[in-house]
C-alpha cells in the first residue's frame, strides 16, 4: 500500500509498505466526512481512511490481526488505536 502524506498510517508504516490485502469487496464511494489514507498503487483499491472532521476515526480494509504478532509495525498500529484514538 501506499500511505497519505501527514496521516498516522504514514508514521507507522513509512510511505509504501506489503501488507495482506485480499478483498472480495472495497470501498467505490467515499462518504463526504472521511478521506483516503493509504490505497493499492497497483488497482487503486483504498486500503484505509480517516475521518476529516473532529471525530477519531481509521478504518483499514486490510488484517493487521493476522500480522501484528511477527511485524512490529502492525502492532504500533494496534498500539495507536488503542492508546491514541
Amino acid at each position: 500500500m501506499v500511505t497519505e502524506p501527514d496521516t498516522v498510517l504514514r508514521e507507522i508504516y513509512g510511505e509504501i509498505s506489503h501488507i495482506n490485502s485480499f478483498h472480495h469487496q472495497s470501498i467505490k464511494d467515499l462518504a463526504p466526512n472521511l478521506k483516503i489514507a493509504a490505497h493499492d498503487p497497483n488497482d487503486g483499491i483504498i486500503e484505509a481512511v480517516m475521518s476529516t472532521n473532529d471525530v477519531a476515526f481509521l478504518g483499514v480494509q486490510w488484517h493487521p490481526e493476522f500480522l501484528f504478532e511477527n511485524r512490529p509495525k502492525d502492532k504500533n498500529l494496534f498500539d495507536y488505536v488503542v492508546n491514541e484514538l
